[in-house]
């Protein structure tokens, strides 16, 4: 038995199934983060007027730097980003059923991804502020 991957590009995000999505960077494309309609949205992705993709970006662009410099704060350990998002992406994907029509397809990512990599990605940030939290004090503690 083979397993023949799939592949959905539709020019916003990028699907390899089973276990990678990826939303695109539009060049145009300028979120404020702090702007008072954007921070409503952050409280509640589903408000009338967010884009889950706005959301997921912004939780995005907040994990990636501090995994990052929580990987330099423990020499020994290395930046597992990577290894986060694609089991984060597996399991957010598990559910696709990738032969349904466009509609289907945009339906599942904007009520479904979204939300389940959202939750990931404000789970997984909680953890890294707590550990580059108690790293602080554990220099403090240390001088």
């Amino acid at each position: 038995m083979k397993f023949k991957l799939i592949q959905i590009d539709t020019g916003y995000f990028k699907i390899s199934l089973p276990n990678s999505f990826f939303k695109l960077i539009q060049p145009n494309n300028t979120d404020n983060y702090k702007d008072k309609e954007f921070k409503k949205c952050l409280k509640d992705e589903t408000s009338k007027g967010c884009f889950g993709s706005q959301v997921y970006r912004y939780y995005l662009d907040q994990l990636k730097p501090k995994m990052e410099l929580l990987a330099k704060q423990q020499k020994h350990k290395k930046n597992n980003f990577s290894l986060f998002k694609q089991q984060l992406d597996k399991k957010c994907l598990d559910k696709l059923n990738p032969f349904g029509d466009d509609d289907d397809l945009n339906w599942y990512i904007d009520t479904t991804l979204y939300s389940c990599e959202i939750d990931g990605f404000k789970e997984e940030l909680s953890h890294v502020e707590k550990q580059l939290a108690s790293n602080k004090l554990d220099l403090k503690e240390k001088n």
